[in-house]
């Protein structure tokens, strides 16, 4: 049972409007799955028993009027509307009726806002996702697509949801239309993005693009979906380009996966209605096992290494679940689309000794940063032999809200409490 007389009550409908959106983001900062249709079903659960707490019914008893709380039905007394209504006098068997009138109005009226809040969230989403996610046959695919990009639930509860409904037969037809769904969501965003927003995003990437091939004569084929930007050409919504150069190929900037981590809150144009599009896309790629790929010398020459291709695939999974597992213990804390973020920023550095540059800090959720200190050192430590480098803490401190206070001084720095930050278990 919710604890009624510790939450906040207002008794002034004009008020209650002015604080909505700091009693939302309140509740929705306690669970990462809480979207605004909880919040206002937890506020109808509360308001419609302040009303019944406010309703005071006339009845007699041994010939005398006597008042009972709702015809003497209440669910549960609030103490802070039963003591402000008793007067102890024998007027009105001692209860303030003008002030249960009020009180009845406000409620009544908090009330209606918010039946009509719920109904006006509710047709918006209905709205931003009915057109996206309606070339998934089967309700389950439907259900899935609509939980990811209006619930931004976690990929734990992707994975189970998928487990439990699917079976042997049904698991790879339930993700081939999936897949199908999320490139189509993926290109109709693209067909949304301004070419501002794709020179700012070559800019901020410039050093973390990914590249295709193609052809020059195949261009013409598609060459609705390609565009130069100075120098730079790029595609989009194209599939099937070679990912390797070969002789007589152009080289082009694929801007599909790109344009998406740019998107959430960087654009100059935003784009509604694909508010979560980052999340969908950590899902696609968690689910397919794909690696973003960083087009760097250092990948470069890693390619030209004569290693047998199965072990590296082997040593990239190994170390993408090292990364995951280490992270475990703060998972809670952070939204699907900012743990992805994470992953592929450390992954980026255990492999190349470098971070790719982010658009945007990684947000926690209110958390003691020393147990997501621990849990980065403990993902460094299980990945590195040697001591932890101080561009480790320089990549937190600019990336990661935590740590956007912290100041590094290299002499000493050992002894700082940034350092300590990252060293010291919380949970001793």
């Amino acid at each position: 049972m919710s604890d009624y007389n510790s939450r906040d009550i207002f008794f002034s409908s004009k008020e209650y409007r002015s604080k909505y959106n700091t009693l939302l983001n309140s509740f929705l900062s306690k669970h990462e799955d809480f979207d605004e249709i909880n919040f206002i079903e937890n506020e109808l659960d509360l308001y419609d028993l302040c009303l019944e707490n406010a309703t005071l019914t006339l009845y007699t008893f041994k010939g005398e009027y006597k008042y009972a709380i709702n015809f003497g039905n209440c669910r549960f007394i609030i103490s802070k509307i039963y003591d402000s209504l008793v007067t102890f006098k024998k007027e009105n068997d001692g209860w303030d009726l003008e002030l249960a009138l009020k009180y009845q109005v406000t409620f009544k009226k908090i009330i209606d806002f918010l039946k009509e809040r719920k109904e006006l969230v509710s047709n918006i989403n209905s709205k931003k996702y009915n057109n996206l996610i309606s070339t998934a046959k089967t309700p389950e695919v439907r259900k899935l697509l609509n939980d990811i990009l209006y619930k931004n639930i976690t990929i734990i509860n992707v994975i189970n949801y998928i487990k439990d409904n699917t079976n042997k037969k049904t698991h790879d037809l339930f993700l081939k239309e999936f897949n199908s769904c999320c490139q189509f969501i993926f290109n109709e965003f693209m067909f949304k993005v301004k070419d501002e927003d794709i020179k700012k995003a070559l800019e901020i990437f410039e050093n973390n693009l990914e590249y295709v091939y193609a052809y020059e004569g195949e261009l013409e084929k598609f060459s609705v979906f390609v565009k130069d930007f100075g120098t730079i050409k790029t595609v989009y919504n194209v599939s099937g380009l070679f990912e390797e150069q070969k002789e007589n190929t152009i080289r082009l900037v694929y801007l599909n996966n790109m344009m998406i981590d740019y998107h959430d809150g960087f654009f100059a144009n935003k784009i509604e209605g694909f508010e979560n599009i980052s999340s969908l896309k950590y899902v696609y790629n968690h689910l397919n096992g794909i690696e973003r790929k960083h087009n760097s010398s250092i990948d470069e020459d890693i390619q030209d290494k004569t290693e047998d291709n199965t072990n590296v695939n082997i040593e990239n999974d190994y170390l993408k679940s090292s990364i995951e597992d280490y992270l475990e213990p703060v998972t809670e804390f952070i939204d699907t689309a900012n743990y992805g973020i994470l992953v592929d920023a450390l992954y980026s550095y255990f492999t190349t000794s470098k971070f790719p540059k982010l658009a945007k800090k990684i947000i926690f959720k209110r958390v003691n940063k020393k147990k997501v200190g621990w849990a980065l050192k403990e993902v460094y430590k299980n990945n590195k032999q040697d001591n932890l480098d101080i561009e480790y803490f320089r990549f937190a401190q600019e990336n990661i809200n935590l740590f956007d206070k912290e100041v590094i001084v290299e002499e000493g720095f050992l002894q700082s409490k940034f350092y300590k930050a990252f060293t010291t278990n919380p949970d001793k």
